[in-house]
């Protein structure tokens, strides 16, 4: 029940924050949509704050099941492991979804 809470950019089309603990070793990470982009594709979500020497293991938590306008990279990522500056420096190519959509992401220490 205790993090760091880490605040990302927000382009006003999503509204993204992560909560890391404090030996770095789990991770929470939510991005919120608020309405549809309208650009090719939304930005992408930088996993800012972990270890870059690290590696996690990254897993869409919720939703269960999610639901899309066509496939994206999060199935070929869902519980792979990426080094942490990977993930903070490149992070994770967001889908178009729909409006009002939220991915929470976890990550954990490999």
């Amino acid at each position: 029940h205790a993090a760091d809470l880490y605040r990302l950019d927000s382009d006003d089309l999503s509204i993204n924050f992560g909560l890391i603990d404090a030996q770095k070793t789990k991770a929470l990470f939510a991005y919120n949509s608020v309405r549809e982009t309208p650009r090719t594709a939304p930005n992408k979500l930088r996993f800012v704050g972990l270890d870059a020497d690290a590696q996690y293991t990254l897993n869409l938590v919720w939703p269960v099941k999610f639901e899309e306008y066509r496939p994206s990279s999060i199935a070929a990522v869902n519980g792979q492991t990426f080094t942490g500056e990977a993930l903070m420096q490149f992070g994770l190519q967001m889908p178009i979804s729909f409006p009002q959509t939220s991915l929470i992401f976890e990550l954990n220490k490999a």
